[in-house]
């Protein structure tokens, strides 16, 4: 049981909405506009009183009338202690029942402190401990200060602390000082914000709230691990996301498994995640109309890889549906799957990078592309896909008269070509970001392919290849690889976590960025998580992570307004 309770006021203990509407059909009448019925008002004060007065106001009203009348009914919105209010049914028996078992009780409010004080006791008598009112500070800009001042009055830690109120704004406060929240349908605040904001942990009467103060936190989340895709990159997404999907505490969380088909057919799985890897989950799965996601998962994981997966599209899918992720958004993928766009943002920041020559389209055909890239570029050079991960469709050129048939290989990926000059002596080096804002940075670690180069089947396929963490190099190089790190995922608008990988001349020691994985894979033989276990975050713990921060930015996001 929770050891301390903070609630909101109206809309959660008090119902207020009769009498503000009584209220305003009071100044309708004083004024001779037509009245308004109770169920109008309550359904309009959501949008504002300007908005219903101006709807009752007389055709062809000035707008110094419309000032008149908000002068005389502003005053009702703003101190409510001059309407009378009602407990909620069945609130007064909770706060009863929670004293008896010695839980702190307090309340915080955009009332007026004064009234606040004089209302209280009149409906809950002596059972509130700590009563705090003009709350209109939170209210614009959620933030813990006000509950983090409650629990110390208290002596109550967050683990200890429960926030229960009707609105984004109590939701987004209890997130911010790292407590649990319960949202209550019974205020007038949309239902489907609240589900968003706090999936699990929403109650429709007295009776489940007290049920939920008393036995601990609320329904797990559900999360869906998506996979696969219309990507070459398929296989290693199924490997990834069966991963992930073990990982996943079940303590946390109750796992929706969807599998997207070469064909791009989404589906709904239920059998056991060791079919993912192999393909056979298929057999079973049944058609999921991709809308339907909302109705089933409170969150989303995108473990997708490669092209219409991981460029942002799916992305883009998500937000529409406006359904909370993990991971980047849509630009910071669809510029991290693109090289070109990556190397000319990098450029644009001041990133070292390998000399490179990019082209797109017919260009690609045309034989003074060759000539450019043989008189631009020292050998060896890669010639890569630009919107390819997984080292799919890149060949390593020693020499000019191979160009054409590595470019030709290309193009069967992509028609965006882009031409690296090699390092020489190259040691690979990658670290990890988890964050929004503050960010996380995963240890610095190094790959010794057991091929020409870290390709497709050393990624996954074989143990040829060594992964050495954390990587052998000095403390100044590897402050310089995390602080090159942390100005990339900025640049690219990345958000979540991604994979950033580096090269190293093995002679001159000098760095240059290589590229951005928004996401990176999870897999037995994949550097990221192991880069963030190597820095104190284990890879259950960064997928929490992960998650946390998936709904910080839906949170953020769903908060701001959408225009005037």
């Amino acid at each position: 049981m929770y050891k301390l309770v903070i609630f909101d006021t109206d809309g959660t203990l008090l119902d207020t909405l009769d009498d503000l509407a009584d209220s305003m059909n009071y100044v309708l009448a004083r004024r001779g506009y037509p009245q308004r019925s109770r169920a109008e008002v309550r359904s309009c004060l959501g949008v504002g009183a300007e908005w219903l007065v101006r709807q009752s106001l007389p055709q062809g009203y000035s707008e110094e009338e419309l000032r008149d009348f908000l002068e005389e009914y502003r005053p009702y919105l703003k101190d409510h202690s001059a309407i009378k209010t009602r407990p909620y049914d069945g609130m007064v028996d909770v706060l009863r029942s929670l004293k008896a078992e010695g839980v702190k009780i307090a309340v915080v409010s955009s009332k007026p402190d004064e009234s606040l004080q004089n209302i209280m006791p009149l409906y809950f008598g002596d059972m509130i401990d700590v009563c705090i009112g003009d709350r209109a500070g939170l209210r614009k800009k959620p933030a813990p200060d006000l509950l983090l001042a409650v629990m110390d009055e208290l002596g109550a830690g967050a683990d200890e602390t429960l926030m229960v109120g009707d609105s984004e704004y109590d939701i987004d406060a209890a997130h911010n000082a790292k407590v649990d929240s319960c949202a209550v349908t019974w205020g007038f605040r949309d239902a489907d914000v609240l589900r968003a904001k706090a999936p699990g942990c929403m109650v429709d009467n007295a009776a489940e709230l007290l049920r939920v103060i008393k036995e601990g936190p609320m329904a797990k989340k559900r999360i869906a691990v998506v996979f696969g895709g219309k990507s070459s990159e398929h296989e290693v997404s199924r490997v990834s996301a069966t991963s992930v999907i073990k990982a996943l505490d079940r303590n946390k969380y109750d796992i929706v498994t969807v599998g997207v088909t070469k064909q791009g057919d989404w589906k709904l799985y239920e059998g056991p995640a060791d079919l993912i890897a192999s393909g056979e989950w298929e057999k079973t799965a049944q058609p999921l109309p991709f809308e339907k996601l909302k109705e089933i998962a409170d969150f989303v994981l995108p473990i997708m890889h490669g092209p219409n997966a991981e460029d942002g599209t799916v992305q883009g899918l998500l937000e529409l549906l406006n359904v909370p992720y993990g991971g980047c958004g849509v630009t910071g993928c669809a510029a991290a799957m693109d090289k070109i766009i990556a190397k000319d943002i990098f450029a644009n920041h001041g990133l070292p990078q390998t000399p490179y020559v990019a082209f797109t389209g017919p260009r690609a055909k045309d034989p003074a592309v060759i000539e450019e890239i043989d008189a631009k570029l020292e050998y060896p050079v890669f010639i890569k896909p630009a919107n390819m991960g997984s080292s799919v469709g890149i060949t390593k050129v020693f020499h000019k008269e191979d160009l054409r048939a590595a470019i030709d290989e290309a193009l069967r990926f992509d028609d965006r070509i882009v031409a690296e000059q090699g390092v020489k002596n190259a040691r690979e080096l990658e670290t990890g970001i988890v964050g929004n804002d503050e960010l996380f940075t995963a240890s610095v670690g190094e790959i010794r392919p057991g091929a020409e180069f870290y390709d497709y089947e050393a990624k996954y396929t074989d143990n040829a290849s060594e992964l050495i963490i954390p990587a052998p190099i000095s403390a100044e190089q590897k402050a310089e690889i995390q602080a090159m790190a942390r100005i990339a995922y900025k640049a690219l608008g990345c958000f979540g976590y991604a994979r950033v990988d580096f090269l190293m001349d093995g002679m001159s020691g000098k760095i240059v960025i290589n590229e951005i994985n928004a996401i990176p894979g999870f897999t037995s033989l994949s550097m990221f998580p192991m880069l963030c276990a190597d820095a104190g975050l284990p890879y259950s713990s960064a997928l929490d992570r992960i998650i946390e921060l998936g709904y910080e930015r839906y949170n953020a996001k769903n908060n701001r307004q959408n225009g005037r």
